[in-house]
């Protein structure tokens, strides 16, 4: 059985990993860090201007998510937001985010699908007691998991209690 950690966010100055941890606190990036070489790299402020140069192109730094950039080809863009239904991912050149929900793609959950270039769909999360599916959504609003049973990926929103954590260990 694999145990996880809990680390905390590390500021300015600090070794971060790319992808992994540590990770940067809010309005950070992880300057020179490679996910593929696995080298670590320094936590600096995150670019804060629309059509700076980001990612790969500039030591793996990216753009700031908490004004609302996202790195796309090697620029740093806006985010548009989406509603239920709405097109998301990458739409019209850019990248869009669900108000509500998750985005899907036909590989499943959207920014989980390897090499997430496509173009998907929002699904507004499931209320307690409803329908979900862990592949093709919609996913459950929080407190709720999905709870399916056997291989499958379709189950019933359900919170989480004491009883039912312990059947499922």
């Amino acid at each position: 059985m694999a145990t996880n950690l809990c680390e905390p966010y590390v500021g300015t100055g600090a070794t971060c990993g790319a992808f992994a941890n540590p990770l940067c606190e809010s309005g950070l990036g992880c300057a020179g860090a490679s996910s593929t070489t696995g080298v670590s790299g320094t936590c600096e402020l995150a670019l804060q201007t629309v059509g700076a140069t980001c990612g790969s192109k500039n030591m793996g730094l990216n753009c700031d998510d908490t004004i609302g950039l996202w790195c796309l080809n090697s620029a740093c863009g806006s985010v548009t937001y989406a509603g239920d239904g709405m097109p998301c991912g990458y739409v019209a050149g850019g990248v869009a985010e669900c108000t509500s929900g998750t985005c899907y793609s036909s590989g499943g959950p959207y920014f989980t699908y390897t090499g997430a270039t496509r173009t998907g769909t929002c699904k507004a999360f499931a209320a307690d007691g409803a329908a979900c599916d862990t592949s093709s959504g919609p996913g459950c609003r929080g407190p709720s998991r999905c709870v399916t049973s056997g291989g499958a990926t379709a189950g019933t929103c359900i919170v989480p209690t004491p009883s039912l954590a312990a059947a499922c260990n």
